[in-house]
């Protein structure tokens, strides 16, 4: 009895490193999805059972650019809770976003994955590498003491957008 217990275990480790996500971006944090109606979105995935939704207040951020300009734009949020999460976005501006045409052309729509990093910055540096190009920046006051940094990346002509967090004092 103690060896096929003991020989469970070991299977179980061997199970849970080959099923364990591996590299510089191992946990998806979320995906995102622009929304023309917040409200009406929350309803949608309420119906389709998920139940543990939580909506934030309307939020501008702080020290947000888009195409290196300033970003003056609130946002309507909505974290649907599950591996991963889900960001519903509804941009509430008529000035240049990177929500808002995108949605106009396209409506509903997933928009990015999200990846917590140790340096956001740093990652920007090796995606230009491949590529990629930094599409907007900003920050938002985080639940901890400091802030959160976002910095939003994609290939011209690619619609998906990867979206790097991290967490700054500053």
């Amino acid at each position: 009895m103690l060896l096929a217990f003991a020989c469970g275990m070991a299977a179980d480790r061997a199970y849970r490193y080959l099923h364990e996500p591996k590299g510089p971006f191992a946990h998806m944090v979320h995906v995102g999805i622009l929304v023309p109606d917040i409200n009406a979105a929350v309803a949608e995935f309420r119906g389709l059972g998920f139940s543990d939704i939580v909506l934030s207040s309307d939020e501008k951020g702080i020290d947000r650019r888009y195409h290196d300009m300033p970003l003056d734009c609130s946002l309507k949020q909505a974290f649907v809770k599950g591996v991963p999460e889900i960001e519903l976005l509804q941009p509430v501006c008529n000035s240049p976003n990177p929500w808002a045409s995108e949605l106009r052309e396209q409506g509903m729509q997933l928009h990015h994955v999200a990846f917590y990093t140790q340096d956001a910055s740093a990652e920007l540096e090796k995606a230009k590498h491949f590529g990629f190009v930094e599409i907007s920046e900003g920050k938002w006051r985080d639940k901890s003491p400091g802030l959160g940094k976002f910095i939003y990346v994609r290939k011209p002509g690619d619609a998906l957008i990867v979206e790097f967090l991290t967490r700054t004092k500053s």
